[in-house]
């Protein structure tokens, strides 16, 4: 029965054309719809009634004109009669303005005029890269009216203060030109009155719908919000928006800015998604990606939804608010329903509708509509009245209306259950395979591939627990890590239950952690993109994960929520949290194992193009640290059969392996300085950085002690006499936590050179001919200091331009010594007694996560 079912879907959705209904307006088209019918509203396309070229002004139009605000990433608001749309942005329009559709009348308006182009900004280099050359782009006054944006999810009704409310997270960057302005001052003369600094081109802006005039509520933020999924909390008022990090809110009142009032545990809403507020159930869905998360009224995750692979691109969730279900629209003909009582999707059977091509189309125009279509957004929305949604996303095609069948083509089981998991992949198979035969979509494969890799992921989960209930435990887990020479069995743990704190702590997989005497709060803040500065989520474990292991039990929640979410593909590998590795010990949740993989591929595959089984080989040391200590966890977990990977035993013992040659023949830097890998040797420098250097002992020691190997112990022996000659035994105390070592630096010599050229300079280095400072900090005050201390507390130099240490700099090294103590080498715990004593001299702060202690 199942079988003829699919065979009668196929051959309806194979068919070239969909009947649909058409009706003079929104009462017509109910009148005649029957459940599952689709209707259009005669005449209604928004080519109709938006601006034609010659109407638009000067420098606006862009790439693609009118048509991107339907048709370029846009959202749609409504205030439960019109419809309102602007948009366009980027490259593709300039205009600002506000359109209006009214369904039971069946008309579209323009209600706002465009902005005059009167401003500037600067975008940044030219393209081409010509040394000297700048770009600068013309916008409207953004203090007092919004540049055309993709507005995505970023556009909503604010009824207590009947506003339409826009988030733009940057300007348009259609009409620039690109000049040197000490070639023409004259050119930049008339420009520079008229600059508006790129932060002040994004904000949030408030259409009044009683006066038509617009107000800027709050200028985009320095930490990067970027207002593009956004929701108003029922009706008062509370405003939701994304940015890279957190979810912030804030209440939108009458003629005041827009004050934050507070912001969510960790869950960006930066990316291509929506995020939806269900009154009802008073909680906030959000989709991201190919993710979907439950969060509560104030946007704090309490849970995942798996989203089916096929629907991820249609970027559109409604609520049914007749049942209180979860609609998502993908722009043509397939309306999928998620229940989220039962965790279940469903894709409802329509008896007519509006198809565009899909994976059998020839043409690039064809393609081109296909993925317009897809980008509905907010443009999908439900009238109460009369049971019905509404919607638009193609400039040349009218309004559609559609009412629900409520029967079920095909109901998605839960994803865990075997049969979702076949027709996952095969779906996916199939469609990658399409793509291979078609060249214009080739660039689509490795996402799928994605896909794929997830199902066969489930696939490999649902093997195990299978295996878990039959296998008995000690065959299970035979595999063991294999040591250089001789496997050392003791090494890890083969005893499945992590057990409570301190037994995961006597087994060398967590730290003890003390010292600190302050109260962290129990908001995970996970920034995974690079920045200046000391940061609470960078380190051997992040501050929150540390003062929960040192005793602060509130922490718990926060922590295993912040880890649900995957690495982003575009994180910082060189300040990488280390996010998910107590979330698994304290859970067994095999998401955070998934999460950790998937943070290994990125670095190893996407970032370093390098086999995933292969040695870590890299120029910074805190790149190396945070890698490091994640591919040691990942070992343990292989070595226990828990991953899905079985590269990371490998990769660990190549790692090892590299570094002891290194360490059994060093060329002369290397003997001088004990680094294993400096800064790579180019035109600018060579040379290594001693706060990196620390974080490098940190993991180094952390993975000698989790795998108790003599290899990694003879490695961190080796590596910590940079730590001794640092502070005492080449350069004073008065060093510790310096900067970057420059061996060769062309500035200092006042010429450049080749790359060989310093690389050769280098090994005739020493510590008398280096510097423990930059050669600009370099100060009457640094020399005068005492040199059997550190430096004092806020210590800089006159101007205050740089500052001579940072205060944690000391603790990465407290921390790599207390580390190095605990694998018991030669003056560790000696050096670790002495900077804890000049660290609580001094007056300076600690922090959890560097302050190790011993057993």
């Amino acid at each position: 029965m199942k079988r003829l079912l699919y065979i009668c879907l196929f051959l309806l959705t194979s068919q070239s054309s969909w009947a649909v209904l058409q009706g003079a307006n929104l009462q017509d088209c109910v009148a005649k719809m029957a459940a599952g019918d689709w209707c259009e509203l005669t005449g209604s396309e928004p080519k109709n009634h938006f601006l034609t070229k010659d109407k638009v002004k000067p420098y606006t139009w862009g790439w693609t004109g009118v048509k991107s605000i339907i048709e370029a990433w846009t959202g749609m608001a409504t205030d439960g009669r019109y419809y309102y749309i602007t948009g366009g942005g980027h490259a593709d329009y300039g205009g600002n303005e506000m359109y209006r559709y009214d369904p039971v009348d069946n008309i579209g308006i323009q209600i706002t005029e465009q902005s005059n182009l009167t401003h500037w900004f600067q975008r940044g280099k030219d393209e081409d890269d010509e040394a000297g050359k700048n770009r600068y782009c013309r916008i409207p006054n953004t203090h007092v009216y919004p540049s055309s944006t993709h507005t995505y999810d970023g556009i909503e009704y604010n009824k207590p203060t009947n506003e339409i409310i826009v988030g733009v997270y940057g300007a348009a960057n259609h009409s620039c030109v690109v000049f040197n302005i000490n070639d023409e001052p004259e050119r930049f003369a008339a420009i520079e009155p008229l600059l508006i600094s790129p932060a002040d081109t994004g904000g949030i802006y408030a259409l009044s719908l009683d006066t038509l005039t617009w107000r800027k509520l709050i200028t985009r933020q320095p930490d990067g919000e970027l207002f593009i999924r956004t929701e108003i909390r029922g009706s008062d008022g509370m405003y939701f928006f994304g940015g890279r990090n957190f979810t912030y809110y804030g209440k939108i009142e009458k003629d005041k800015p827009l004050t934050i009032l507070g912001k969510s545990q960790q869950l960006a809403q930066a990316g291509d998604g929506v995020l939806v507020w269900d009154k009802a159930r008073q909680i906030f869905w959000s989709e991201h990606k190919i993710l979907a998360w439950k969060m509560d009224a104030n946007a704090k995750i309490t849970g995942r939804v798996n989203v089916p692979a096929d629907t991820i691109a249609a970027r559109a969730w409604v609520i049914d608010e007749s049942n209180n279900q979860l609609i998502k629209w993908n722009g043509s003909t397939k309306i999928s329903v998620y229940t989220p009582e039962t965790d279940t999707w469903c894709d409802e059977i329509s008896a007519n509708g509006r198809e565009y091509p899909t994976g059998r189309h020839t043409s690039a125009a064809a393609w081109t509509l296909y993925q317009t279509m897809q980008r509905v957004y907010t443009k999908f929305k439900y009238i109460a009245e009369h049971d019905v949604f509404i919607g638009v996303n193609q400039f040349n095609k009218p309004w559609l209306l559609h009412k629900r069948s409520h029967v079920c083509g095909l109901k998605r089981v839960k994803i865990e259950e075997k049969i979702t998991t076949l027709e996952k992949q095969t779906l996916v198979q199939r469609i990658i395979q399409s793509k291979k035969n078609d060249p214009r979509r080739s660039h689509e494969i490795r996402i799928d591939q994605k896909k794929l890799t997830l199902a066969q992921r489930i696939k490999r989960m649902e093997k195990k627990r299978s295996l878990d209930s039959k296998e008995p435990l000690k065959k299970r887990e035979q595999k063991v890590i294999t040591s250089r020479e001789t496997p050392n069995k003791k090494a890890w743990s083969l005893n499945p239950s992590f057990g409570g704190l301190s037994d995961l702590q006597l087994k060398g997989l967590l730290p003890k952690y003390g010292l600190a005497t302050h109260t962290v709060q129990p908001d995970t803040n996970i920034n995974w993109g690079g920045s200046g500065g000391e940061r609470d989520e960078i380190g051997l474990f992040p501050e929150q994960h540390a003062a929960f292991i040192a005793g602060q039990a509130d922490l718990k929640d926060s922590i295993l929520e912040a880890a649900l979410l995957p690495p982003p593909d575009n994180k910082d590998h060189a300040h990488a949290p280390n996010e998910f590795w107590l979330p698994y010990l304290l859970t067994a949740n095999p998401v955070y194992v998934t999460n950790m993989e998937r943070s290994w591929y990125l670095y190893k595959r996407r970032y370093k193009g390098q086999a995933l089984d292969s040695a870590i080989v890299d120029s910074y040391a805190r790149l190396i640290a945070w890698n490091l200590r994640e591919l040691t966890q990942l070992a343990y977990l292989e070595s226990k059969g828990l991953t899905k990977e079985t590269v990371y035993i490998k990769s660990l013992n190549a790692t090892r392996d590299r570094w002891l040659g290194i360490i059994a023949n060093p060329r002369a830097d290397q003997a001088m300085f004990n680094v294993l890998d400096f800064n790579s040797a180019g035109v600018n420098s060579h040379g290594f950085t001693g706060w990196m250097q620390s974080m490098l002992g940190q993991a180094i020691n952390y993975t000698a002690y989790m795998t108790k190997d003599e290899g990694w112990k003879t490695v961190a022996a080796w590596h910590f006499q940079n730590l001794l000659k640092s502070s005492g035994d080449k350069w004073p105390l008065k060093a510790l936590g310096y900067s970057h070592v420059f061996m060769y630096y062309f500035m200092e010599q006042g010429n450049k050179a080749t790359r060989q050229e310093v690389f050769d300079f280098a090994q005739t280095a020493t510590w008398d001919t280096v510097r423990p400072w930059p050669y600009a900090a370099l100060t009457d005050q640094y020399l005068n200091l005492d040199p059997n201390h550190i430096a004092p507390k806020e210590f800089r130099t006159p101007a205050s331009i740089y500052t001579m240490v940072y205060t944690n700099r000391f603790h990465y090294s407290y921390a790599w010594a207390r580390l190095a103590c605990y694998n018991e080498i030669e003056r560790a715990c000696e050096k670790a007694d002495q900077i804890q004593q000049e660290v609580d001299a001094a007056g300076y702060w600690w922090s959890y996560k560097n302050g190790v202690i011993v057993k």
